[in-house]
């Protein structure tokens, strides 16, 4: 099953993955087999199997929705499954809390509404600074300060020279919050997810600030300097702290945390680089190029995968 968001990308999903799964499937019952696919699950009515003549035994479906709201996952399924997650962190709501006299306030973002100037790029969005109330900013802001709180001192040197103002944080609560639904619905699963874990060119203060990037002329990118900027034409991108990710995951497992001989919070999620995750998992042979140089290797440098 895959979960799209989007119902253009989910109806191109449908296309291409149902014509691949054709094609395999017309290869697979060649012979003797069978030409009946065996199904794995009720589908989606609303988001129809693709790939088989009969879509409710297809083995694939596409469904539209929030993968983050509880409701549209149904049942509680128990058996083991795998979740798949390339760069979907990155696009995932978060909110920014900013620090006044030692206590965290919490971002709304209000439309002016008496905005007369004539200036075409203004942002037509403000700010407001409100003490923090929201009980998923809560939760995600502690798993922040404890994650914080247990990296070394290497990691808090970078951090430091990095230049990122420290009185400005912003909050991976979509994560958290498709970390609590998935651990809910879904409470055997093992997570698989790739993502960023830096980004280059952001323009924003604050750690974990975002790149915000639009479209020109001539299909060039441009980065903006605020998020305020052409909403809704600009693309958005977080960079995933993967050692918040995995007191997020704990803590929405609702697991007892590990512990070392000196009691230090231990998640038993694993993170590892790209690199390594491909050297161990993929065929890195079949991509390499004549003159010996590797993109699946070499490139994606700023990406990890997080192992649940």
């Amino acid at each position: 099953v895959s979960v799209e968001i989007s119902g253009s990308l989910a109806a191109v999903q449908r296309k291409e993955v149902g014509e691949a799964f054709a094609g395999w499937q017309g290869e697979r019952v060649s012979g003797t087999q069978s030409s009946e696919a065996r199904g794995v699950g009720q589908s989606n009515p609303e988001s129809p199997s693709v790939g088989t003549s009969n879509p409710e035994k297809s083995p694939y479906a596409v469904q539209t929705r929030d993968a983050a709201d509880r409701f549209g996952w149904g049942e509680t399924q128990k058996q083991p499954c795998f979740v798949i997650a390339l760069e979907v962190l990155d696009n995932l709501p978060h909110d920014k809390v900013v620090s006044v006299d030692n206590c965290w306030m919490e971002t709304r973002i209000v439309a002016i509404t008496n905005n007369t100037t004539d200036t075409k790029d203004n942002s037509e969005y403000a700010e407001v600074l409100t003490p923090v109330s929201d009980l998923l900013i809560e939760r995600t802001l502690r798993a922040v300060e404890r994650a914080s709180a247990q990296k070394s001192l290497f990691s808090k040197f970078v951090n430091f020279v990095s230049g990122a103002d420290q009185k400005v944080r912003y909050l991976p609560t979509g994560s958290a919050k498709l970390l609590e639904t998935l651990h809910n619905a879904l409470p055997n699963h093992r997570l698989i997810a790739a993502d960023f874990d830096s980004l280059p060119g952001v323009r924003m203060p604050g750690v974990s600030a975002p790149l915000v990037a639009t479209q020109t002329g001539g299909g060039q990118t441009s980065d903006l300097q605020s998020y305020l900027e052409k909403v809704g034409q600009a693309d958005v991108f977080f960079p995933t702290d993967f050692e918040t990710l995995r007191v997020l995951d704990a803590a929405a497992a609702k697991k007892s945390p590990d512990q070392d001989r000196t009691g230090e919070f231990k998640p038993k999620s694993q993170v590892t680089t790209t690199r390594a995750f491909m050297e161990k998992w993929a065929r890195v042979d079949a991509t390499a190029t004549g003159s010996g140089y590797n993109p699946l290797l070499q490139d994606f440098s700023n990406t990890k995968f997080f192992l649940s």
